[in-house]
């Protein structure tokens, strides 16, 4: 199997106060720190591109995208890693 990436799950916070989850496919990161860590640099920028959503701090669930040989997607290997 070969890595694709990480899928990160982020969640925000509504300007009226609902929970939001975000989803963040991240194909350069090379372990799921770092893949946190690029997705939430990319929350941030979009948090302000929506009016009254924000980042909220807590933890992220992150998840290795594979593809077997026969091109099968996968997902492996759930990490929940600390958002600050």
């Amino acid at each position: 199997m070969s890595i694709h990436g990480w899928l990160v799950e982020l969640h925000h916070r509504s300007q009226e106060g609902s929970p939001l989850r975000a989803f963040y496919l991240v194909p350069e990161a090379g372990d799921p720190q770092q893949a946190v860590r690029v997705a939430v640099v990319r929350a941030r920028s979009e948090a302000g591109s929506h009016r009254g959503m924000r980042l909220v701090e807590g933890w992220a669930d992150v998840e290795r995208v594979d593809r077997d040989a026969l091109g099968r997607w996968n997902l492996r290997h759930q990490t929940r890693i600390a958002v600050v």
